[in-house]
């Protein structure tokens, strides 16, 4: 199986993203709830859904009624702070997915990014990324406000791979969490998933397991593609 595109998940596959996330959510339910959420637990139940998926999860977990109109608040709540620890911070990508990027980039491999982020979550670290390179090597973008149903639907891989001109069984995706693995395999697609986010036993629907990318070989990868069901 050779591959002619790569789709990358965003948040804890490229960037180191997903603790900034846990400390907005965390501080949002302190603030309004007096409770403090387990940064494992959080890892392990909401890592890769979107926001509002999260937070109605959490105030089921916690006994509480809301409604939509809650939701919506809390979720213009929680982007308030994470782009308030975004800007204090600088973004720390994770070891071998720049340079895989750079030279997918340079032997012009189309290039997605599908993610659970919001449009505004993402584009405040997107652009700043490896000084704003990042942006002008991944062109296509599919975030959660642009499709109907989120991951672990397959709706945003298959988004990705639409604007890409690509058909999906021809992607080859990067991803960390449980959700996302399994909207890629849901649209026929491979996926190499790291060891960022799940400790390996839990990934076991994807087709390879990383700990990182420093040691692709991209060209061979893309030639060849990876053992279908054998992680490694």
């Amino acid at each position: 199986m050779h591959y002619d595109a790569i789709i990358f998940d965003y948040d804890g596959t490229i960037v180191d993203t997903e603790s900034y996330h846990y400390h907005a959510v965390d501080h949002l339910i302190k603030h309004h709830y007096a409770v403090a959420l387990d940064l494992e637990t959080f890892f392990l139940t909401y890592c890769g859904l979107d926001d509002r998926a999260v937070l109605k999860l959490i105030l089921k977990s916690l006994g509480k009624t809301f409604t939509e109109d809650d939701i919506d608040r809390l979720m213009r709540e929680k982007k308030s702070y994470f782009a308030e620890l975004v800007r204090s911070s600088k973004i720390k990508t994770f070891p071998g997915m720049l340079p895989l990027i750079r030279l997918a980039s340079q032997q012009r491999i189309p290039l997605a990014i599908a993610t659970n982020s919001s449009r505004d979550d993402f584009d405040i670290t997107f652009e700043q990324v490896n000084n704003g390179r990042l942006a002008q090597r991944i062109k296509t973008t599919v975030t959660a406000d642009d499709v109907t149903h989120k991951k672990p639907h397959p709706e945003p891989y298959l988004s990705a791979a639409k604007k890409l001109h690509i058909n999906p069984e021809r992607c080859l995706v990067f991803e960390d969490s449980l959700s996302g693995i399994h909207s890629a395999k849901a649209a026929g697609m491979h996926v190499i998933a790291l060891t960022t986010s799940h400790p390996k036993e839990e990934l076991h629907e994807a087709d390879q397991v990383i700990t990182d990318a420093s040691n692709i070989n991209l060209s061979e990868l893309l030639e060849k593609g990876i053992p279908h069901g054998q992680p490694s």
